[in-house]
C-alpha cells in the first residue's frame, strides 16, 4: 500500500522500473487507475512484458514511432492490401511525428485533417486511423484522453453504385469476345466475385459435377502492380458459390484451350501484374463498347452490384445473399435490398389511396 500515491483526480498512481538509460539512470513506467486491485493488475502486466522482451515505451515516446509500433502490432496479421492502407494514411501526419504523443490537441490532429480536405475519403481513413492508434495509448497509459474523438472531416460525396443496365447486358451477350474473355466477364456476372477473387481463381477451383466455384485466396498487388496470392477480404469471403448453367458452359468453352493451372493467369501460367490485369478489363470493356455503340462508365464492380440486385430480383434471401457474396455482416445487402425495394415502392400510389 504505502509504494502507492494518490493524486488529486483520485486515481492511484505507482511506477514500475523498466530498464536503465545510457548514463545508468533507472527508468520507470508510470501506471495510474482508479483502484489498487486495477494498479495491481496493470503491474503484473508490465512484469509480464517485461519478461518476454518486449520494449515498454515511456510517456516521452513521438507520434511517429508510436504510430509505426501500432501499426507493426495491431495491424499485422491484417491483409496486404488494408496493411497498404494504413501505411500509406500514415505518411499524411509526418507534420506530427516528431511531437510527443501525450503533447498532442485536437487542434493540431484537425490541421492535418484540413490539410486534405479536397480528399474527403483520404480524411475518412484519417479520422479513423487517428482514433485507433490514441484509442491505443490510452491503453498504453501514455495519454487519457483521446484527442482525435471530435474531428471533422469533409463531406463526401459519394458516387453511386449501379449494376449493369439492360443496354449493356445485352451488348455482353453480342460483343465479339474471346473464349477467355467470355469466361472472365461470365464469372464476373453470375458469381458476383470481386476481381482479386477472379484474377486467383485456379482449375482446381471449379466444380463442373456440383456447379460450383470454391472461393478461398485473392490476389493482392504490392507496390501497385506485383501480385501476391493471399486470403480473401475477410473470413466469410472463403465460400463456394454456385455458378448459373451461363457461367460453367463458358468455363467448359474456355478449359478446352488452355493447360496452364491459372484460369486468368499470363501465358506461362503465372499470376500477372496489376498492369496486366487492367489491360485485359480494358479490352473486354472496349469490345463491350463498341457492341453497345458508345462509351461507358463500366467497371468489373458493376457486375458485383448487379449480381446483388439479381440476388434480389432471384427473391434469394439476406443470409444467403450475404454468403455467395462474402460479406461479414448484412449491411451492405440491407443497402442494396433496401434501394430496390424503394424503387418498387410506388409510394404516390399507396399514399392516394388512403383515406385520410
Amino acid at each position: 500500500m504505502a509504494r502507492f500515491t494518490k493524486n488529486s483526480k483520485g486515481l492511484y498512481r505507482t511506477g514500475v522500473v523498466i530498464g536503465y538509460d545510457e548514463a545508468g539512470r533507472i527508468k520507470r513506467k508510470w501506471l495510474s487507475a482508479r483502484t489498487i486491485a486495477e494498479l495491481e493488475r496493470k503491474i503484473a502486466e508490465v512484469k509480464a512484458a517485461l519478461e518476454s522482451g518486449r520494449n515498454l515505451l515511456d510517456a516521452d515516446v513521438r507520434f511517429g514511432e508510436y504510430a509505426q509500433m501500432w501499426l507493426d502490432t495491431y495491424k499485422a496479421n491484417r491483409g496486404l492490401n488494408t496493411q497498404q492502407m494504413y501505411a500509406h494514411i500514415l505518411k499524411h501526419f509526418a507534420a506530427i511525428d516528431v511531437m510527443k504523443v501525450r503533447d498532442i490537441r485536437p487542434t493540431h490532429l484537425q490541421a492535418l485533417i484540413n490539410s486534405d480536405s479536397d480528399r474527403a475519403r483520404t480524411c475518412e481513413q484519417m479520422r479513423m486511423t487517428l482514433r485507433q492508434i490514441f484509442k491505443q495509448a490510452i491503453a498504453d497509459d501514455i495519454i487519457q484522453k483521446n484527442p482525435a474523438l471530435s474531428l471533422e472531416i469533409p463531406r463526401r460525396v459519394g458516387k453511386e453504385k449501379r449494376a449493369l443496365t439492360d443496354a449493356e447486358k445485352a451488348a455482353i451477350k453480342t460483343a465479339a469476345l474471346t473464349v477467355r474473355e467470355r469466361a472472365f466477364i461470365s464469372v464476373l456476372q453470375g458469381c458476383g466475385v470481386r476481381p482479386g477473387e477472379l484474377y486467383a481463381l485456379t482449375w482446381e477451383d471449379i466444380d463442373f459435377k456440383k456447379c460450383r466455384i470454391r472461393i478461398n485466396k485473392a490476389i493482392v498487388f504490392e507496390n501497385n502492380n506485383k501480385p501476391t496470392l493471399s486470403f480473401p477480404k475477410t473470413n466469410k469471403s472463403i465460400r463456394f458459390i454456385e455458378a448459373p448453367q451461363f457461367v460453367i458452359k463458358a468455363l467448359h468453352d474456355y478449359r478446352g484451350t488452355t493447360i496452364v493451372p491459372i484460369l486468368f493467369g499470363g501465358r506461362s501460367g503465372e499470376y500477372k501484374g496489376m498492369t496486366g490485369y487492367l489491360k485485359e478489363w480494358n479490352r473486354i470493356k472496349r469490345k463491350i463498347e463498341d457492341s453497345l455503340g458508345h462509351e461507358t462508365d463500366l467497371t468489373m464492380y458493376c457486375f458485383r452490384h448487379g449480381y446483388a440486385s439479381s440476388l434480389y430480383y432471384a427473391g434469394v434471401s439476406l443470409k444467403e445473399a450475404q454468403r455467395l457474396m462474402g460479406h461479414n455482416s448484412y449491411k451492405m445487402i440491407m443497402d442494396v435490398y433496401a434501394h430496390l425495394d424503394a424503387q418498387k415502392e410506388d409510394t404516390l400510389k399507396k399514399l392516394n389511396a388512403i383515406d385520410f
